[in-house]
């Protein structure tokens, strides 16, 4: 549904619940005027993959080092993107319940895990549907578990860490 219609659909009632990216992007809708509970985590995320839409025979015109220089900021816009998104996501975040008035809740563990479940199903239909099909599941599947392996011991356990042992804030830069 287009992001203007969101907000009517849901003080209509037409819809039970609405997600728009985060909680930036939701506050910009106002979806907390009809929304009073905030749900984590996003069976989506993370996510953030951004993309860059260009004429493909005039990008086939043109000489290697300018092909290098739109990677290149492609590349650059995506990762500013990502930041960005992170730090307002945080703000809006902060201020949700103490502005707003809206309640965060987690999903339980039994939805989360339906989620998976049915996200699971549904990769694997797909990954079986064509030869193509097949190569990218394959792909994918392999990926990810390598990603989810190196994440325990990198990002996963940094955040677990700042979670279970918050930094004093003070003596922080600036003070």
């Amino acid at each position: 549904m287009p992001p203007g219609e969101i907000l009517p659909a849901l003080q209509s009632g037409a819809i039970d619940g609405a997600e728009f990216l985060g909680p930036w992007s939701d506050l910009a809708l106002s979806l907390n005027k009809a929304a009073p509970y905030y749900y984590w985590p996003g069976f989506h995320e993370p996510n953030g993959s951004a993309e860059c839409l260009v004429n493909r025979r005039a990008y086939e015109t043109l000489p290697d080092d300018l092909k290098e220089i739109v990677a290149a900021a492609c590349e650059a816009e995506n990762a500013r993107g990502l930041a960005e998104a992170d730090w307002q996501n945080a703000q809006a975040l902060a201020g949700i319940e103490t502005k707003h008035g809206v309640q965060l809740r987690r999903f339980s563990d039994d939805i989360l895990g339906a989620a998976r479940r049915a996200a699971e199903e549904v990769l694997a239909e797909v990954g079986r549907s064509n030869a193509l099909a097949r190569r990218i599941y394959r792909s994918y599947v392999t990926a990810r578990a390598g990603s989810l392996a190196w994440g325990r011991v990198a990002r996963h356990a940094v955040l677990d860490a700042q979670l279970r042992f918050p930094a004093d804030q003070k003596g922080m830069a600036g003070d």
